[in-house]
């Protein structure tokens, strides 16, 4: 480990140059085996390393695999470690869940990472193979840095800390090393061959094929005047790569390195903003926003914010003689969709999809019902507006009644279901002309009334002409006349 050295690193750790959360070490190693070694959850792994500190030599043993230790394991979860020598560089494979961790020392006086950004060295190639590893710890990735976040594996910044990833214009020729260098190559390992040098010290890479989440801040350092389209090296070089900012980065965070003379430590602020993810031909894409939850994807060569998927039905649009149940669904992870059937456009405030939509017809008739439905994902573009349309044309089916319906020469059955399209009489049930039945008149009494002659159908009953009452004669009284002869007068 480089050193800051005694005075200069006692005074770093005062509260008020510990408020630029520079760490005491300038560069370190954890380089102790040279064939690959599995170590499962469960194991510990301490490392055993000399410092001079206080005018003095120590041992110090760092807790690099356990709970306690810079790595943890959790789950069923294993990494593999080995140092390459070839290119100089040691190479650590996380399979499963982990958390980078901070940790602490005692070498004369007590150093906790938590108070500082924990620099990743510059010879480290780190893989997240599997599962989520969390950085628990603020952490930057100085040049020559390589971690990659394979597909369908996580790397999250938890909620608080940050990460910083290193474009190599703002670490070369600063002089940020113990004795005024960029950087120290290993001094020994058996199988070394290769000896880097500045030009190894590249711009850091961080490959995002799988997930990237930061709950807390995400930054990259800014190139100095003349070299801003320059950045370090955020790709997908699979092109599955996606980032959601949960947390937009704070533009008042500062980041500071140190430069040494004897015992004086002087700070360096070094330029940041939020992250610059680097596209295919060299451009960059800004997350510089106010925007929480912004989802961002690498599609085509370019990130670019998330965009929706269209939302689909499990049912084509056409026309069906029965009612239906239409469901809907999105690609998107995490998109909610929102639908109308009145033929307005669907909002954010239109009825929430959460079950099958009833499409229903009416018998005989031909109902059409419009969906129209869009994805919705916070941090992402609205997807484009889906229409569906079905139409509903239910048979009619028929209903004869059992009475007659009737008019002045024919009768027939009408139908009592909804909407026939029967609407001719003579195309319905039972339609014939009416078989006539003469009812016979007759002649009143002197004490009873008579009918006329009517007519009616012998099949629906209809009465074709009615017949009417023809009162009764009553009786006729016959009077007779006595002559009444009056005496003969006498003459006198």
């Amino acid at each position: 480990m480089d050193w800051r050295g005694g005075t200069a690193g006692s005074n770093m750790l005062s509260e008020s140059n510990k408020a630029h959360r520079t760490f005491l070490f300038s560069q370190y190693y954890v380089q102790n085996i040279e064939a690959k070694l599995r170590i499962h959850s469960g194991a510990v792994e301490n490392i055993v390393t000399s410092v001079t500190a206080s005018i003095a030599t120590q041992s110090v043993t760092v807790p690099f695999l356990g709970t306690d230790g810079l790595f943890e394991l959790m789950g069923e979860g294993y990494i593999e470690k080995w140092y390459d020598g070839t290119t100089d560089r040691l190479h650590i494979d996380f399979y499963g869940d982990a958390a980078l961790n901070s940790i602490s020392m005692s070498v004369g006086i007590k150093v906790s990472s938590e108070d500082f950004v924990l620099p990743i060295t510059n010879n480290l190639s780190i893989g997240v193979n599997r599962g989520t590893f969390v950085l628990n710890e603020e952490v930057e990735l100085l040049p020559g840095v390589e971690v990659a976040v394979a597909e369908n594996a996580t790397l999250e910044v938890a909620e608080g800390k940050s990460l910083f990833v290193y474009d190599r214009d703002n670490w070369i020729n600063k002089k940020f090393v113990f004795n005024n260098t960029d950087f120290r190559a290993v001094g020994f390992t058996p199988s070394t061959i290769y000896k880097r040098t500045q030009s190894d010290l590249k711009d850091a890479v961080l490959n995002i094929n799988g997930k990237l989440i930061a709950k807390g801040g995400f930054y990259t350092t800014k190139a100095d005047i003349g070299e801003a389209a320059d950045g370090p090296d955020i790709i997908s070089s699979e092109g599955t790569g996606k980032i959601q900012i949960v947390t937009p980065s704070d533009p008042e965070r500062k980041l500071y390195e140190a430069t040494q003379a004897n015992t004086t430590i002087t700070y360096q602020e070094i330029p940041i903003l939020p992250a610059r993810l680097k596209n295919a031909d060299g451009s960059f894409m800004e997350t510089e926003t106010d925007l929480a939850g912004l989802h961002i994807i690498y599609a085509d060569g370019t990130w670019k914010q998330e965009k929706a998927e269209t939302p689909s039905a499990d049912i084509d649009s056409g026309t069906y003689e029965t009612n239906l149940k239409i469901a809907l669904q999105t690609v998107t992870e995490g998109a909610e969709i929102y639908y109308t059937t009145d033929g307005s456009e669907p909002t954010a405030e239109s009825s929430l999809y959460t079950e099958p939509i009833q499409v229903t017809g009416e018998e005989g008739k031909s109902v059409t019902t419009v969906i129209k439905a869009i994805a919705i994902k916070p941090g992402a573009i609205d997807s484009p507006v889906a229409a569906f349309a079905y139409i509903i044309e239910i048979p009619h089916q028929h209903q004869w009644a059992e009475t007659w319906q009737s008019d002045e020469t024919s009768h027939w059955h009408e139908c009592k279901g909804l909407n026939c399209p029967i609407k001719e009489d003579d195309k319905k049930e039972g339609y014939a002309t009416h078989i006539e039945v003469i009812d016979e008149g007759k002649a009143p009494t002197c004490t009873e009334t008579g009918l006329t002659e009517g007519k009616h159908c012998s099949v629906c009953g209809k009465v074709l002409i009615k017949q009417d009452i023809i009162e009764a004669t009553g009786h006729t009284q016959k009077s007779s006349t006595r002559e009444r002869r009056r005496p003969a007068q006498k003459q006198g």
